[in-house]
Formats: C-alpha cells, sequence, structure tokens
C-alpha cells in the first residue's frame, strides 16, 4: 500500500516538475532567440519638452535614435538627442512649411542630407528583408497606420491622422515578434515587441492628399555612409550603389565627416556596391 503511494507520488510529483518546465521554457527560449541591435531609444517628447512640436515628433526621434547608432553610441544623451531633434524640426520648418508628417520619401531627404548615415526606400518589404537588414547591422524605419498596432499605451486620437513611425531594431522567431523601438510608446517603447502580423498590418506610408496614413506599404532601409570592409582600414563613402574610396584625412575632414559615423561591414555586403571614382579632397 505505502509502496503504491509513494510510487503515485512520485509519478505526480514528477508530471508537476515536467509542467514547471514546460510551462516555463518559453520565457527562456524565447529570451534566448532574440536577434537585436543596441539602438539608442529617446521618446518623441523627450523629459523636459511640451508643446504640439513634440507630440508629432515619432520620425525625428526614430531619425535621431539612428544618427546615434551608426555614429557609435549606445546610450541616448537627451539633451544631444533634443538638439538634433530641434535641428530637424528647423530644416522641415525651411523646407516644407511643416514639420508634421514626413512620409518616406521626405524621410529619405532628410536623412540623405542632414544625418550621417543613408536610407532608400522599399515597397512593399517583407518580413524576411526587414530580418535581414537586421543581420547586416542595419535598422529599419517603419511608417504605420498607427492604431492598427493595437499597442494600449499610445492613445492615438480618432480625428487624427493615425500617422506613426517606428524603428525595428530586432526580432524573435520563435515568438514571431520584432523588437521594436517605439518613440510614442512613453511608458514600455524601448525594445517594445510586436507580433509580425500586427506589425506588417500596419505598414502604411502617409498620404498628402488625404492627410492620413493610407498610403502604400513602404520602409526605409538605412545603412552607414561611412565604412570600411571587415579586415581593412580603407575607408569608403557609399551612396547610391556606389561605393568611393577616400584616399587620406585631408580629403575626409574636407567633407565634415565624422570620425566616429565610419562603420565596420561585411566584405560580402561592401561588394554589392559598384567602385566608383577616389575622393582626393
Amino acid at each position: 500500500m505505502l509502496k503504491t503511494i509513494l510510487k503515485k507520488f512520485f509519478f505526480c510529483a514528477l508530471g508537476a516538475f515536467v509542467f514547471l518546465i514546460i510551462a516555463g521554457l518559453p520565457d527562456f527560449a524565447l529570451a534566448s532567440s532574440d536577434v537585436a541591435l543596441t539602438v539608442p531609444y529617446i521618446p518623441e517628447v523627450p523629459a523636459g519638452t511640451s508643446g504640439r512640436i513634440w507630440n508629432n515628433a515619432c520620425e525625428e526621434a526614430s531619425f535621431t535614435m539612428l544618427e546615434k547608432y551608426y555614429t557609435g553610441k549606445k546610450i541616448m544623451n537627451i539633451t544631444e538627442g533634443k538638439i538634433f531633434m530641434t535641428m530637424l524640426f528647423s530644416k522641415q520648418n525651411i523646407l516644407y512649411g511643416s514639420n508634421v508628417n514626413s512620409d518616406t520619401a521626405q524621410s529619405k531627404y532628410l536623412i540623405n542630407t542632414y544625418t550621417d548615415y543613408n536610407a532608400k526606400i522599399i515597397d512593399k518589404p517583407t518580413i524576411a528583408q526587414i530580418k535581414s537588414e537586421i543581420d547586416g547591422g542595419r535598422p529599419v524605419i517603419i511608417p504605420h497606420y498607427g492604431f492598427d498596432l493595437h499597442n494600449p499605451n499610445i492613445p492615438f486620437l480618432r480625428t487624427g491622422t493615425y500617422y506613426h513611425m517606428t524603428v525595428v531594431i530586432g526580432y524573435n522567431d520563435a515568438a514571431r515578434q520584432f523588437i521594436v523601438n517605439d518613440p510614442g510608446d512613453k511608458i514600455d517603447g524601448q525594445s517594445y515587441r510586436y507580433d509580425y502580423d500586427v506589425y506588417m498590418n500596419s505598414i502604411h506610408d502617409y498620404n498628402y492628399k488625404t492627410g492620413k496614413a493610407n498610403g502604400p506599404a513602404r520602409a526605409v532601409f538605412t545603412y552607414p555612409k561611412l565604412v570600411r570592409a571587415a579586415g581593412s582600414s580603407r575607408i569608403f563613402y557609399l551612396h547610391d550603389n556606389i561605393r568611393q574610396y577616400v584616399t587620406n584625412p585631408t580629403a575626409f575632414n574636407n567633407h565634415g565627416w565624422k570620425w566616429e559615423a565610419v562603420n565596420t561591414v561585411s566584405v560580402a555586403w561592401f561588394n554589392t556596391f559598384t567602385e566608383g571614382s577616389a575622393i582626393n579632397k
């Protein structure tokens, strides 16, 4: 009788142990499956700011995060971030008469003209394409019909445009989630997780004709302007699928480039660019 009771107890305990292991496994397994880049975070309304200009600053916050990322920063200096965002507000006011709602074309121009990294527009981006960029160390900027993100921490107004912008910094295939720096989420915006399906379904460019985020599905893929291939000390300037060798420090400095903006990239990716004329001065 005692033997039977002990036997039952053993199997019950074993079953409970197995259940706990299985129940606890997903959190451990999912966390260990993360593929993520260290991208500094800043919300669209940084500490110490207020007013409408900041409430609609998800684009500027996204651009600023990647400015710091591509210049080697791991942590955001909020004061520096606010200064950079303010510069972007000013440039847009001069160029467009407003700094509200930058679509992907406008975003590409602002990035390529005023930051230390490059941007290109990709129509109908896929999960595989976005993951490939992350694997290559290149965060992706995504425009959204924000309401479809279903983020409880972002109360989009029914009377608003619903336009939003975030930065993909990683992914987790086991959970089928993107890891995202969401500047509009004041509570949990850094490394927020969105299910693949939810995130992809929300992708929409801003439509200036309708004044709403109901444009085509587009993404802004980013990449460094200044690189050296792994194993090489030669510095190249990248633009429009072309790489140009910068032959000397004087030429580098004459262009106003930052040494901290030089990124090391894989030889395979470097070789996808066509060799252009050298930059000597």
